[in-house]
């Protein structure tokens, strides 16, 4: 194993993964966490260091993977080819009081996204349909996709594999609000199709959701709108699961192991489809929490905004490889940021792959100001040969 050294105070992991045709690179990645005071203010970095993220934790029943949200992503990926923006704690009413609704945006650089929240409602079925109930007022929504549209529908006869048939939204299995139309339940064994028909008859009341997109609002437990949040989706949700690629009988007999012939890359993007980022984050970008949280916000017209911008920075190695006695300075690529709304935190972590004949002796984690990375790239751009013109004479 290669030694690593940092002269950072972030948090600092190296592992190997498997890349494309199973060949195994050396992976590293960096963790900086940061706060911010009051808007308009500058990021100052954290006290206490938030740890590298081995893995992937859940909320919910555990018996019940379909039913649970991802709580925190990993930092241990291979890389991802955008950045990811992820917002979890708790979404506060701009008036500091309670609310039925409100909107709530966050806007890191280009990227953007809106929700309605809103509080506890219901739908209800009367005899021209159904409808929904007005929000009972909060001071605070949790960003959970257990309380965005969605849902499943469990039947007492069980699969091949003992496991109860079920139908579910894909795009959000654990959320609430949704329910199956005869589409949906077409694929079901008989005995559980009807089954389910039968318990959906029977509703008359259904939990609603309390986060959605205000550009199209839930009226409806048949609607069939996207997932609505901000926090990471998990890999057998839609439209992440589709980046897998096509898992058939074909893919089995002759490619598995590897990843199939049309596999996204994209799938080790977490985040809400409309936060990843269409181009990769520097790292210096204007980061604005729009009626997000109250406690250092600037009130106006009845909305609280908080501004900060991110450090600037940009995180390298110098490094060297086995069979070679040349130290290389190596950039690392900004792969997430993470905003804690409760812990008014921001953590963003980076990530370096080596390629597969690269095999790490040794490296020294550093930062730099990000202006100074991007005068070295100008410099290692400008140094690099032109390649002749189409047709030229050797």
């Amino acid at each position: 194993m290669a030694q690593l050294e940092t002269v950072t105070p972030f948090a600092l992991a190296h592992y190997r993964k498997e890349g494309y045709a199973r060949q195994e690179m050396d992976v590293m990645a960096v963790r900086a966490t940061f706060r911010w005071t009051d808007d308009g203010a500058p990021l100052k970095l954290a006290e206490v260091q938030q740890p590298i993220r081995w893995g992937e934790t859940y909320e919910g029943p555990q018996d019940q993977i379909q039913r649970c949200v991802v709580g925190s992503d990993g930092d241990v990926e291979i890389g991802k080819p955008t950045t990811d923006i992820h917002v979890c704690g708790h979404l506060m009413a701009p008036s500091g009081r309670a609310q039925r609704d409100w909107l709530s945006l966050v806007r890191v650089g280009d990227t953007s996204k809106t929700l309605r929240v809103c509080g506890p409602r219901q739908f209800e079925k009367g005899l021209t349909g159904w409808s929904l109930t007005r929000p009972t007022p909060v001071e605070q929504i949790r960003l959970d996709y257990r309380q965005a549209f969605g849902g499943i529908q469990l039947a007492s006869q069980l699969d091949e594999h003992g496991h109860p048939e079920y139908c579910a939204f894909a795009g959000n299995p654990a959320g609430q609000g949704w329910l199956p139309d005869v589409t949906d339940l077409k694929p079901l064994p008989k005995a559980a199709r009807q089954e389910i028909e039968q318990k959906i008859k029977a509703i008359r009341q259904q939990a609603a959701p309390q986060l959605e997109d205000p550009r199209a609002p839930v009226s409806s437990p048949f609607d069939r709108q996207a997932t609505q949040g901000l926090g990471p989706i998990a890999r057998w949700w839609s439209p992440r699961k589709e980046r897998q690629g096509t898992l058939d009988e074909i893919w089995r007999q002759y490619r598995y192991p590897e990843w199939p012939a049309d596999f996204d890359s994209h799938y080790y993007n977490s985040a809400h489809p409309d936060l990843m980022c269409r181009t990769r984050l520097q790292g210096d970008e204007t980061v604005t929490l729009a009626n997000c949280v109250v406690q250092g916000a600037t009130r106006r017209d009845g909305d609280c905004f908080l501004n900060t911008q991110l450090p600037g920075m940009a995180v390298y190695a110098s490094a060297e490889f086995e069979g070679s006695d040349t130290v290389q300075l190596l950039e690392f690529l900004l792969d997430t940021v993470s905003i804690d709304l409760d812990r008014q935190e921001i953590s963003m972590t980076w990530h370096r792959l080596c390629m597969p004949h690269q095999s790490l002796k040794w490296a020294l984690i550093g930062g730099m100001p990000l202006d100074l990375m991007r005068e070295i790239r100008r410099k290692r751009a400008a140094a690099l040969p032109v390649a002749p013109p189409a047709g030229a004479a050797p």
